[in-house]
């Protein structure tokens, strides 16, 4: 999983501000969903997690939410 969360990180770019995370029942972060029409040539699509792109990898709402799931994996993983 942690290779998910390096991938995210690098694919991100500066977004909306985020809520924190929440806990799922078995303590999983749950994703926010922020509404945001990606524009295309080849027809418009919704992108709820869109936020989570940061390329500068200082958003602290993104780095907060890929901690809250690296921390959900080493606690059930045991890492």
């Amino acid at each position: 999983m942690r290779p998910l969360l390096v991938f995210l990180a690098a694919c991100c770019a500066t977004a909306p501000a985020a809520q924190h995370p929440h806990p799922a029942g078995d303590g999983a972060p749950v994703t926010a969903r922020h509404p945001h029409t990606v524009k295309s040539p080849n027809g418009d699509r919704e992108d709820p997690y869109y936020w989570l792109r940061d390329h500068t990898r200082k958003s602290p709402e993104v780095l907060g939410y890929l901690q809250a799931e690296a921390d959900y994996m080493a606690k059930r993983w045991g890492a």
